[in-house]
């Protein structure tokens, strides 16, 4: 298993494209937790969690499905600029040391999926 975290910004989006973001991305695998002695953490904003056997390239083409897909929708913001996005993708396979706020949202928690870690 190898431990992903998924960096994705959106750029002139309007509101609710994140909330589009974080469906699409559930779809696709990232979570925006972090499971760790049965305690769960929140991810920093538009940051994504993935525990997996995947490759880098996969999570990051999974990555950008997801937010070509909530593009497509709408591909121009309000006030008439292109959106578009940043992502970052990194691949430990040791674990991740990190410093989190404990969850609080449970909007958060992936549906119909068991946290791994």
């Amino acid at each position: 298993m190898a431990y992903f975290t998924i960096r994705l910004e959106l750029n002139n989006h309007d509101e609710g494209d994140y909330d589009l973001l974080h469906e699409e991305m559930e779809k696709e695998g990232m979570i925006r937790v972090i499971k760790l002695n049965d305690t769960i953490y929140d991810m920093p904003p538009a940051t994504y969690n993935n525990v997996s056997d995947q490759t880098t390239q996969q999570i990051y083409d999974a990555s950008t499905r997801a937010v070509k897909r909530v593009i497509a929708k709408k591909p121009l913001n309000r006030r008439n600029e292109p959106k578009d996005y940043e992502l970052i993708v990194t691949r430990d396979p040791n674990g991740r040391i990190f410093k989190l706020n404990v969850n609080s949202d449970r909007s958060k928690l992936p549906k119909n999926r068991v946290l791994l870690a």
